[in-house]
């Protein structure tokens, strides 16, 4: 009850449909009031990784797995603090696995010439399970990931997708040296003020991009995360990738009024 009195003042009010109607295969028709509907999941434990694939036509290349390696998650909510690739915390076969289910996914819901964002869960003993399939860029510094490990400007290839001129891109990555992305969030609902020192961060060793991903104002926060701000670094390892974090979060203040 309490998640259908907060749905219809939901941070996303673009993600909000109509109410609408929809035919089954069977010529049922059903009819959907997305604000007043909320779809109970089991959850999923488990060691949780992106996987960024290019659909040409319909031919998914599943090319980078980004690690999540710090996640936090609240009553309502969820930080996605560090992801570092190459996956370190996933054996070759079980990223193999990774990239193979998330491409599988996207073939079922039939999504063509695109860029997709897919995230998973690895279960132990049962392999990776799915949580979501965006038909986009991933959010923050994803752009910089295609960049750097298959020299893919994603603006210029969604321009390519969107006129069928996309050509199969090159699976076999550029680099091996490991990067992560860092995101800093908005510790609560309020009136954001900005965020100071992220032109320091810019200067830490290794820090290659500070993206800026909220502008001051209100926002939410208690009940989503909010990305305030995006960070592509390169590092050593994971173990390193997390000093990094540390370093990041005590360099910047978040101001809320």
């Amino acid at each position: 009850m309490r998640a259908l009195e907060l749905l219809p003042q939901s941070y996303y009010p673009h993600l909000r449909m109509a109410p609408h109607r929809a035919r089954t295969a069977d010529g049922r028709e059903l009819t959907f009031d997305p604000t007043r509907m909320v779809l109970v999941e089991e959850y999923l434990a488990g060691r949780e990784a992106s996987v960024e694939c290019v659909v040409v036509g319909d031919v998914v290349f599943p090319l980078i797995v980004h690690d999540k390696i710090s996640v936090e998650e609240h009553a309502t909510k969820v930080h996605e603090h560090v992801l570092v690739t190459p996956p370190e915390r996933f054996t070759a076969e079980e990223a193999r696995a990774l990239r193979e289910h998330a491409a599988a996914c996207v073939r079922a819901l039939g999504i063509r010439d695109r860029l997709c964002h897919v995230e998973l869960r690895y279960r132990d003993g049962a392999g990776p399970r799915l949580l979501e399939v965006n038909p986009r860029v991933g959010a923050g510094c994803v752009a910089d990931s295609f960049q750097t490990f298959c020299g893919i400007n994603t603006l210029d290839l969604l321009l390519d997708l969107v006129t069928g001129e996309a050509s199969p891109p090159d699976t076999a990555l550029r680099t091996t040296e490991p990067h992560a992305m860092f995101f800093l969030f908005a510790p609560r609902a309020g009136r954001y003020l900005g965020t100071e020192g992220l032109r320091s961060v810019l200067r830490l060793p290794g820090v290659e991009t500070v993206r800026v991903m909220q502008s001051p104002g209100a926002v939410g926060g208690d009940h989503e995360e909010v990305f305030l701000a995006g960070v592509w670094a390169r590092v050593s390892s994971a173990a390193s990738a997390m000093d990094l974090h540390r370093q990041i979060v005590n360099t910047i203040t978040v101001r809320m009024g």
